[in-house]
């Protein structure tokens, strides 16, 4: 697992018919994202901690929120910060206890966005961002 330029998340988005590129854009917008990372069976909390990923350690644990579906991880890197994007087929009010009780156990912080917000086949999948307080 190696982090691409954003540009090649944007190119691969921007041609897709899945794709809202104003949601995306919009969702950008404001922070110093170069970086991004298709998704994989990490330790969730301490790769966002981290950027790092110990897939194949001795030591790795998959320890991942609830119903993680077509998922990206953004990062800024200077400061380090690194954002868990996904997008279930599931509407907010009826995973939104779960995932938050998942972050707080792992002192995490979460945004819910509703279906008219999901860059990714927008109207039938929610997002949800996960990232460091």
């Amino acid at each position: 697992m190696s982090w691409d330029r954003i540009e090649t998340y944007k190119s691969d988005a921007y041609g897709a018919r899945s794709f809202d590129k104003k949601l995306l854009d919009d969702w950008l917008e404001g922070k110093n994202i170069t970086r991004w990372v298709s998704g994989g069976e990490h330790d969730v909390p301490k790769f966002l901690r981290t950027g790092r990923s110990n897939i194949g350690f001795p030591n790795h644990n998959v320890n991942k929120p609830p119903y993680l579906d077509h998922v990206a991880y953004f990062k800024e890197t200077n400061p380090l910060k690194v954002w868990l994007v996904y997008h279930p087929y599931k509407d907010i009010e009826s995973i939104k206890d779960e995932i938050e009780e998942w972050t707080i156990l792992h002192d995490l912080k979460v945004n819910f966005y509703d279906s008219g917000k999901s860059w990714y086949n927008k109207n039938n999948t929610s997002m949800i961002v996960i990232t460091t307080k």
